[in-house]
């Protein structure tokens, strides 16, 4: 017995049948196939084999049988009538280990036990099983960058393979969103990009692929449809993929950036081999995270300095005027007439090569920095107060501070997942890791880093994922977040 429905997915029912019906008839001895005949039995087989409902969100396939996470029990065999289309091609083995994988962790985020932790709740968030039919109770894209041989790419194939490998995992390229490509992720659980680049134009789309909001999508012989795709998205990069238009600020809050500092001095050209060999502990490794745990973890991920950090250093790429304004801000409260401002704007995009804005898309942006610029009209034009340096919280502005844009379940269910099995390891440091991959990076978010201010918040207690995650009405935003224009003057910025 297999451990999974196939899905025929570029060919016609009617022509997926054509050969088992043909090879069925040949041993009943069926000799009368006209076109008439033919169709009838197509027809009467499809209507009779036809399944509403497919994987099921409690039931996980492995190789070695079906682990039911309502009950928290694992049976040794396959039922057809499960009807799961996706199967992981390893074992389910709690007891299994992966030393060379923590210690990869280990050498390529530094001993940063923070940073291991959040990799290791995006990695079960990523292969948790969902209600597909509705939002995700966490609107997330997960961001690897760092230098060539920094372990980004080595990193996203073991996301692949713990997922469940190619059957799981699609290619996603958010410059070219056409509805034929997306609709060969429907089904999966991740799609990645292991060399991202090029210009995201159209951000909100890409905003509700994130959101698992309904996209446009197309199958050859078919007609477009509007359909939820269900998948985590991971990216890699060395340099930051540009993005413009309606939604840039709402990509912001959906992205968790991890940098990758270390780089292999001696590449080891077996590592991912003997990470591969590793994936039922690596599998383990993140699962057996709690559920609690897991959402706690990525609801703080603002709590965490180094991911603070790296994610405005991230989104400060795609936002130059607010990356302007960061560096005009000072020790004290400055005061700018706009026509100054805009001039001083102009000089500092020849001087970093960026692509100048119109005043009334310039002073647009302005606008959506409430937080630490004020504007006010006096006699002689309009002035924009900035606020001293201290005072400008990007985190909060960006919406990765704790707290920030989540729909936690509301109601807790019993059996959650078992405590962690592999606790994280002591930071001493190890035997140099032989052999790392990934790309390089020009980010240069540096000066006045220091001044980055992370509020703690009181942690509050989220509840068990599974299968909470299926029952609870959500409430989620749009994806389109454009910023609102409610001031009537923008076309005067500069009188």
């Amino acid at each position: 017995m297999g451990t999974r429905w196939e899905h025929f997915g570029k060919r016609k029912p009617k022509d997926a049948i054509t050969t088992p019906l043909h090879n069925w008839l040949d041993h009943q001895n069926w000799e009368n196939r006209s076109n008439h005949h033919l169709a009838s039995i197509t027809s009467e087989l499809l209507a009779r084999i036809e399944h509403p409902t497919w994987d099921s969100k409690h039931l996980m396939s492995f190789k070695n049988g079906t682990f039911n996470i309502n009950k928290q029990s694992f049976d040794k065999s396959h039922n057809r009538k499960d009807y799961l289309t996706h199967s992981f091609n390893f074992n389910y083995s709690p007891d299994a280990k992966c030393p060379t994988w923590i210690k990869f962790l280990n050498e390529s985020f530094n001993n940063d036990q923070e940073k291991i932790e959040l990799l290791k709740a995006a990695f079960k968030w990523s292969i948790s099983p969902k209600d597909n039919t509705r939002p995700y109770l966490m609107e997330l894209i997960f961001d690897l960058y760092g230098l060539k041989g920094s372990g980004k790419g080595t990193t996203l194939e073991v996301l692949r393979a713990i997922a469940g490998g190619s059957e799981a995992c699609g290619g996603l390229k958010a410059s070219s969103l056409k509805p034929t490509e997306l609709f060969s992720l429907i089904g999966k659980k991740i799609a990645y990009d292991p060399d991202s680049s090029g210009h995201i134009s159209e951000v909100g789309k890409f905003n509700s692929i994130i959101s698992n909001e309904p996209v446009l999508v197309k199958q050859l012989f078919f007609n477009e449809s509007f359909e939820r795709l269900g998948v985590v998205c991971w990216r890699a990069f060395n340099d930051n993929p540009t993005a413009s238009g309606g939604g840039v600020e709402g990509l912001g809050r959906r992205m968790v950036t991890l940098k990758f500092h270390t780089t292999a001095a001696n590449p080891d050209p077996q590592l991912k081999n003997k990470l591969l060999a590793e994936v039922e502990g690596i599998f383990w490794w993140c699962w057996s995270m709690d559920d609690n745990k897991m959402f706690d973890v990525l609801r703080n991920r603002g709590n965490i300095a180094a991911i603070a950090e790296d994610t405005i250093e991230n989104l400060l790429d795609n936002q130059p005027v607010l990356q302007f304004v960061y560096e005009l801000a000072g020790d004290s409260e400055q005061k700018y007439k706009a026509s100054e401002i805009y001039s001083k704007y102009r000089d500092w995009c020849d001087e970093t090569g960026r692509h100048k804005m119109t005043s009334t898309n310039f002073g647009k942006e302005l606008g959506k920095m409430k937080g630490f610029i004020k504007k006010w009209k006096g006699m002689d034009g309009n002035y924009y107060f900035i606020s001293e340096l201290k005072k400008i919280d990007l985190a909060k502005h960006f919406g990765i501070s704790t707290n920030a844009r989540f729909n936690p379940p509301s109601c807790k269910v019993a059996n959650p997942n078992p405590p962690s099995s592999n606790p994280p390891p002591e930071k001493e440091k190890e035997e140099s890791m032989e052999g790392m991959e990934g790309s390089n990076t020009k980010n240069s978010f540096k000066n006045k880093k220091d001044f980055i201010y992370i509020k703690e918040k009181r942690k509050k207690t989220l509840h068990t994922l599974q299968p909470s995650i299926i029952d609870i009405e959500l409430a989620v935003g749009s994806a389109w977040d454009t910023g609102s224009d409610d001031d009537p003057h923008w076309d005067t910025l500069l009188e």
